[in-house]
This record gives C-alpha cells, structure tokens and sequence, in this order.
C-alpha cells in the first residue's frame, strides 16, 4: 500500500526491478495494480486505497498515514501502518475477499498474538471510519477458529455487536 501520489513511481520501480504488469490492469478503476516477476513466483499487488471505487468497504485512507511507525528492514528506516490500524487493513482485506481463505484469519490472530494491541485505540480507530462491524467479525473469526485471546470486555463487545454469529463448524464448511 502506497500513498496515491507514489503510485506512478513504486510502479517504475517494480518494473526496474524487473516485475511485468498484469494485462488486465487498470488502477484507475480498481486503485491497485498487479505485478509478477517472470519465472518464479513473486507478485505483488500495489495498492492505493483499500478497496475499489464504491466498494461497500471503502475508507478514507488519511487516518491510516497518520499513524504510521518507522520500522528497520534490510538496513532501510520504513514507515508501515501501527499494529492497530493493521488490524483494520487486514480485517477490511478480508472482508473485500468475503473471508473466503484461512490465510486472511491466520495473518490477523498472528499479527495481534506478536505484536499486542491498544484495544482501546484499535476499537476507537474502528469507529472513526465507520467500519467496525468488520472489524469485529474479523476479530471474531480468529477467535472462534484459532482461539485467539481477546480481552474480555471486547469479546462482549463483539457479542454484542454481530447479529448473526456463525458456529465454528459453519465457518470451516465455508472455508
């Protein structure tokens, strides 16, 4: 995920980089764009919004750079998104997705087991761009099928917040 104004520019690099776009691309349209590295299996796909123009989960993507921290990789400062608002990028990648994969599960229960949360802030994120029932039923999820923990007053909260509240089994034949 880069800002919009790096799009044109993460995708020169990738090309530099030797990785050949999709055909079928058209980031206009669907705000990301696809890239394979001939001969092996490395793809990428570069993002800048979240989901599709007039996807239902749609978000203002301003609040996600404004909490940003700075990470060391490969000797490179990096800024990647704060534990809590990557709850809620893979909670609403998830969604776009309709949960159809355990992979999507199993990066959020991972994220959250290594990193620990301000649940507090994860929460109040999730209500600031109006997403939070998909928040929730990500949280759900990884609970329910992983056992993931979730402090108690939030596993309440969820409860209470999703009507419909599928049974482990029911959720594994969907998978």
């Amino acid at each position: 995920v880069v800002q919009e104004s790096d799009f044109s520019q993460a995708e020169e690099l990738l090309v530099q980089y030797g990785y050949k776009p999709h055909p079928n691309n058209h980031a206009e349209d669907i705000r990301q764009a696809q890239y394979k590295k001939p001969n092996t299996l490395l793809c990428i796909d570069l993002h800048y919004a979240f989901s599709p123009k007039n996807h239902f989960i749609s978000v203002d993507s301003v609040l996600f750079w404004d909490n940003l921290r700075t990470i060391a990789l490969a000797n490179q400062e990096i800024s990647i998104f704060t534990p809590e608002y990557m709850v809620i990028y893979l909670c609403l990648e998830g969604a776009k997705e309709h949960w159809r994969t355990l992979n999507r599960i199993c990066d959020l229960s991972e994220l959250i087991v290594a990193h620990g949360l301000d649940w507090t802030k994860l929460l109040q994120a999730a209500k600031n761009i109006e997403r939070q029932i998909i928040v929730y039923l990500g949280l759900y999820l990884a609970h329910t099928l992983l056992n993931m923990p979730i402090p108690d007053h939030v596993w309440q909260e969820i409860e209470s917040a999703l009507k419909i509240k599928p049974s482990k089994q029911d959720i594994c034949n969907f998978l």
